[in-house]
């Protein structure tokens, strides 16, 4: 289950920004999680409600229809 959290957060430059955070737990356990800073509340609310449905779909992040690929250099 994804669950969201939007947090104001102080700066001395820009005064206030928001935090949106996103994270996945299971059995008690935060298995996936995501956050970014925004200027205002309504754009880190827009974010965090996509990517809390982008990671109830696929928590770990990975594409299902793919075969993840290595990169050998």
């Amino acid at each position: 289950m994804a669950s969201k959290e939007i947090t104001p957060v102080r700066t001395k430059r820009q005064g206030l920004s928001w935090k949106a955070r996103v994270k996945v737990t299971h059995k008690g356990k935060i298995i996936a999680q995501q956050s970014r800073t925004f200027d205002s509340k309504p754009q880190a609310t827009s974010w965090a409600k996509k990517k809390q449905i982008e990671m109830e779909a696929n928590p770990h992040g990975l594409n299902r229809n793919s075969t993840p690929q290595l990169e050998i250099t």
